[in-house]
């Protein structure tokens, strides 16, 4: 079996940024909004299993209601996902954020995009090993691999 695995970040560094509540809410939303919309992404464009989180047509169709709800990690099953082709939806889901983003805050759209492709790490891992619990063994893999902290170029 194939497993396809990732998680994002900097969850823990961007949180400290903030100073209000409402900082703190949009960076939590914000991360949260970009794995819902990439697994919805991964679903309706491949025959991938999710294992984590549970996702379901409901949920997926759920409105947000401004609440972070989507974990900053997955580990799916996919006879023909590929990591390029993840990463390509990733791609497209910083670019969304970053033009949503620089409407909103009248900046150029492509310094935005520059900025969310650099600064949002997304970390993947494919394995076609076979585990006891792939949940709990690929969890620690992706444990270790969250450590790393890239420099980004200013």
């Amino acid at each position: 079996m194939r497993y396809i695995a990732l998680t994002i970040g900097p969850i823990v560094d961007t949180l400290s940024l903030g100073r209000k509540t409402a900082e703190v809410w949009m960076a939590s939303y914000l991360f949260s909004s970009f794995m819902k919309n990439s697994i919805k992404k991964i679903r309706d464009r491949s025959d991938a299993e999710f294992i984590i989180p549970f996702v379901d047509d409901n949920i997926l169709k759920v409105q947000d209601d401004g609440v972070g709800m989507f974990h900053d990690r997955f580990i799916l099953t996919s006879d023909t996902l590929t990591l390029e082709d993840v990463e390509k939806i990733l791609q497209e889901q910083k670019d969304e954020i970053a033009t949503m983003v620089a409407k909103s805050i009248n900046r150029n759209v492509n310094k935005v995009k520059t900025f969310f492709t650099q600064y949002i790490q997304a970390y993947l891992f494919e394995t076609t090993g076979e585990f006891k619990n792939p949940i709990i063994d690929i969890s620690k893999i992706m444990d270790s691999i969250e450590l790393h902290t890239p420099i980004l170029e200013t």
